[in-house]
């Protein structure tokens, strides 16, 4: 029962596609996934948000104030002490 439901739901979508695009008749099944897909692509308000509008972001590097320092013996003029060497 469950399948026939589906499949007569499936065919309801389907007129009311052709209804609102004005068509002849309704397009087959098989050609429903891509007008489903892009019709909620085209109406998901949180794909249409600028974080999604925006180019691809470019691989860079971070700013110098971001990067880790390194741990204080590694840094530049500092070098260990070592006993008896002063």
């Amino acid at each position: 029962m469950a399948t026939l439901t589906r499949r007569t739901l499936i065919r309801d979508y389907a007129a009311a596609i052709a209804a609102q695009d004005g068509l002849a008749e309704a397009p087959p099944v098989e050609k429903l996934v891509p007008i489903i897909v892009e019709r909620f692509i085209t109406t998901d308000r949180a794909f249409q948000a600028p974080v999604h509008r925006a180019p691809p972001a470019v691989p860079h590097e971070p700013p110098p104030h971001s990067r880790q320092s390194p741990p204080s013996r590694e840094r530049e003029g500092d070098q260990p002490t070592i006993a008896g060497s002063e």
